[in-house]
């Protein structure tokens, strides 16, 4: 232990100036001198031991001898010292020639480069799909009963589900879009209006092309595809390619415009005014209006008599069929009616067609719109205008105007205008107002009162009437009867029955009533004797017949009392 606090304080005295005491603690000194067989070696200029030593031959076992350390003896802090510094200095030197080596030979001045930006990630949307590709299709040329490819009968079939497709997005109420489509039903009629075709090559070609029917329709659809913020027509993705000119096509149009039907500019396409041309040219020339521009109208059309000559039939190649689409293959769209030419009518007349067509403009749609007011203007132009009413009195001028006026306000002027030829039309029918001065003032009254609807709501004609048709009646009366010679109960009883043909019906049915009533209670007998019944029964009896004594007249309810008293055996 002592020894080792030896040690310790030994080791506290050594710091940053005895580092060349850190060389090593071992004890060099050499041991007391001993008998020398060989040289144990020697020290160095400078007082450090030797590094190799002599092995001595073994000597006899002695007791170990224990030796204490001794301090090495220091070194001055001069040499020591200068050492570090020439180690120092080498060290520095040799990172010096090491750093040159290392670095660029370019003796420019670092220039400072910004750390490279990563690029901003960009979205690339995913891969679509491709759409796969439709059937190889070739159009077929102009003409009719001509034998179609495979390919060209894929293109019927694919231009028939593409026109759908158009005929559903087109709009109906712009000429453009209308003549475009009807343009475009002119030449696939032309081409696939009736042709022919090998054994099992259509239903081949149905095969290849339905697969593909929602992709056609598509394609069909873009061809009038509108933008939604200018509404216009948009370009397709792939716009249907302008049909080549036709030979044929074009022989006809100018063959057509020489003859004076007006079939358009000879450009060989085939459009609505070439269509209407070839129809009119056969309709004149007593051929199947068909419409289409074969070789055979053309040879006919070449003809300088253009007689009717009848073509000899073609006879059909082997191992074919026929094929001929409905009639029209696709039928164009149905054109609104264009808003009829209104300047030569008034404004009142202007004012009713309007109110006529009302609405039909707030809950039908612009083309009931249209083809209302196309009714209204053929109605107004039929009815050869307002007739004139002059020649009549105000009164039957008011009496016109009334009937006429739920025609006026809700049917347009041309219902208006013929209600009013058939007001002046049944007037002079009538021979006008009858004279009813023959009548007493009782039945003058009762003659305009049953006359009243018909002078209020029927114009006067129909008013003259009715006064006619009551003053006939009454003539034929012969007058009111006389009741006088009956009791007060019948008397009553048989106006009471007349009452509602005295109220609404005119004197003659108000006297033909009262006859009628006296010749039933005439023929009844007259009342029959209930005293021999008891009260029970003949109060029975009379509730039975009460309503025949209220409303039926006095003949009707003796007669009913009479069948009541033979239900209970009394005679």
């Amino acid at each position: 232990m002592a020894a080792e606090e030896e040690n310790n304080k030994k080791n506290e005295g050594k710091g940053f100036a005895g580092l060349s005491s850190l060389v090593s603690d071992v004890d060099t000194t050499p041991p007391p001198p001993a008998p020398k067989t060989e040289s144990a070696g020697s020290t160095t200029s400078t007082g450090r031991p030797a590094a190799q030593t002599a092995q001595a031959p073994p000597q006899p076992q002695q007791p170990p001898q224990r030796q204490t350390y001794q301090e090495p003896p220091q070194p001055s802090s001069g040499s020591s010292g200068g050492k570090w510094i020439l180690g120092i200095a080498a060290v520095v030197g040799l990172l010096w020639l090491i750093g040159p080596s290392n670095k660029p030979t370019s003796s420019s001045a670092p220039a400072y480069s910004p750390p490279a930006q990563s690029a901003a990630p960009s979205y690339s949307p995913p891969a679509q799909p491709q759409a796969p590709s439709v059937p190889q299709e070739s159009k077929p040329p102009v003409g009719q009963d001509l034998v179609l490819s495979t390919a060209q009968i894929r293109y019927c079939l694919a231009e028939d589900i593409r026109m759908e497709g158009a005929k559903a997005a087109l709009n109906n109420y712009s000429d453009s879009d209308v003549d475009r489509f009807n343009a475009m039903v002119a030449d696939y009629n032309s081409r696939c209006g009736s042709f022919r075709y090998r054994s099992g090559a259509l239903e081949s070609a149905r095969r290849d092309v339905e697969p593909y029917r929602s992709q056609l329709q598509a394609e069909g659809r873009s061809r009038f595809a509108r933008s939604p913020s200018t509404r216009s027509l948009s370009a397709p993705a792939q716009a249907p390619a302008r049909p080549a000119p036709d030979a044929t096509v074009q022989a006809i149009q100018r063959k057509l415009n020489a003859l004076g039907y007006d079939a358009g500019s000879a450009d060989g396409l085939m459009g609505t005014k070439t269509r209407s041309a070839i129809l009119a040219f056969q309709r004149d020339s007593g051929l199947t209006p068909d419409g289409l521009p074969t070789s055979s109208l053309l040879q006919r059309l070449s003809d300088d008599r253009v007689a009717a000559v009848r073509e000899s039939p073609q006879v059909a190649p082997p191992n074919t069929s026929t094929f001929v689409p409905p009639s029209p293959a696709i039928p164009p769209p149905e054109r609104p009616p264009a808003r009829p030419d209104r300047t030569a009518v008034t404004d009142s007349e202007q004012s009713g067609m309007e109110r006529a067509c009302d609405s039909a403009r707030l809950y039908s749609g612009p083309s009931a719109y249209q083809s209302c007011l196309a009714r209204e203007m053929a109605s107004l132009k039929s009815s050869g205008g307002r007739p004139d009413l002059s020649r009549v009195t105000s009164a039957e001028r008011n009496s016109i105007e009334r009937a006429c006026d739920s025609a006026r306000q809700y049917s347009g002027p041309g219902a208006y205008y013929n209600c009013l030829n058939r007001e002046i039309a049944s007037l002079n029918a009538s021979r006008g107002r009858p004279d009813l001065s023959g009548a007493s003032p009782s039945e003058q009254a009762a003659i305009e009162r049953a006359c009243d609807s018909a002078r209020q709501y029927s114009g006067p004609g129909a008013y003259y009437n009715c006064l006619n048709r009551e003053l006939s009646s009454l003539n034929t009366s012969r007058g009111r009867p006389d009741i006088s010679r009956f009791s007060a109960f019948e008397q009553a009883a048989i106006e009471r029955a007349c009452d509602s043909a005295r109220q609404y019906s005119g004197p003659g049915a108000y006297y033909n009533c009262l006859n009628r009533e006296i010749s039933s209670l005439r023929s009844s007998g007259g009342t029959p004797d209930l005293s021999g019944l008891t009260s029970t029964t003949s109060a029975a009896i009379e509730r039975a017949c009460e309503s025949a004594r209220q409303y039926s007249g006095p003949g009707t309810y003796y007669n009913c009392l009479r069948r009541e008293l033979g239900k209970v055996g009394y005679r």
